[in-house]
């Protein structure tokens, strides 16, 4: 009787594809709501190359939350988020980290020179991200730059940048550690 059933059932979709297309869109739309709703949640967050904050507040400016589904964590949204509120984040890079983790992986800015500007100088890193304004004085062992802003936009300036930078990349290539002043002025 069970095997008459099964050929009944059978000989029924055969002749009825839309009841397969029925019974696999049906399938398919119950996968991907298990995926969004119940499966894949983000149950923990780890922090990976960070000595300077606190991972929490990592966490919170990210915006990815416990609970949240992995596949509606948005990832550049984070990663400009910590980019550009933490001064002393270099890189950063968000993964999603299955079943169900993410991973932020930091990068930290390391001081390299400061810029005189007129309210004090202004440390940046090697991959000239500024990381503190208004310094009263340079720190001991810094490089010293004259000439350039990190505040003014204009095609000069930005020259001077590119070339400040240029420099700065020959001068870590050869370990040129004992110079204390670039003057980038004409």
């Amino acid at each position: 009787e069970r095997a008459s059933s099964d050929i009944q059932f059978l000989s029924i979709a055969s002749r009825s594809p839309p009841f397969l297309f029925v019974v696999s869109v049906f399938i398919l739309a119950a996968a991907v709501y298990l995926c969004l709703t119940m499966l894949f949640n983000v149950d923990r967050v780890k922090i990976e190359g960070n000595t300077l904050y606190e991972e929490m507040d990592l966490i919170k400016t990210s915006g990815i939350e416990k609970g949240e589904n992995l596949f509606e964590v948005d990832i550049a949204y984070a990663e400009d988020k910590l980019y550009s509120v933490y001064s002393y984040v270099e890189e950063v890079e968000v993964k999603r980290s299955f079943p169900n983790a993410v991973t932020i992986k930091i990068v930290e800015a390391t001081p390299f020179s400061v810029i005189e500007e007129a309210d004090g100088y202004t440390l940046v890193s090697a991959g000239g991200k500024v990381l503190e304004r208004g310094l009263e004085e340079v720190p001991h062992g810094m490089l010293s730059v004259r000439g350039i802003s990190t505040v003014t936009n204009s095609e000069d300036n930005t020259k001077r940048k590119d070339l400040m930078m240029r420099i700065i990349g020959t001068m870590q290539e050869l370990k040129m550690e004992d110079y204390v002043f670039l003057d980038l002025t004409d």
